[in-house]
């Protein structure tokens, strides 16, 4: 996939957003790429933008899990307000 979209290589696959396989992609980003993003302090909605998740799918709950196992949980159990840390 040599570091392009997820969504670009499903179109130029003839892969449907909706699909199963869709899901199977974007979960290879999500236990990838973007879930590490995510698990050191970047922004979920920012690192789904530019693997092609789509913000209401499975695949965004499941980069959502990954942050908050890593610096984001770590931050709220630091005590940081929950708000505060899922705004940023």
């Amino acid at each position: 996939m040599n570091g392009q979209p997820y969504d670009t290589v499903a179109q130029s696959h003839g892969i449907s957003r909706n699909s199963h396989l869709m899901h199977k992609l974007n979960m290879v980003a999500v236990n990838g790429l973007a879930g590490a993003r995510v698990h050191d302090g970047q922004c979920c909605s920012e690192v789904a933008d530019v693997y092609g998740i789509e913000l209401d799918s499975l695949a965004f709950n499941e980069l959502q899990k990954k942050a908050v196992m890593g610096r984001a949980g770590e931050r709220v159990r630091r005590g940081d307000s929950c708000i505060r840390v899922a705004d940023e």
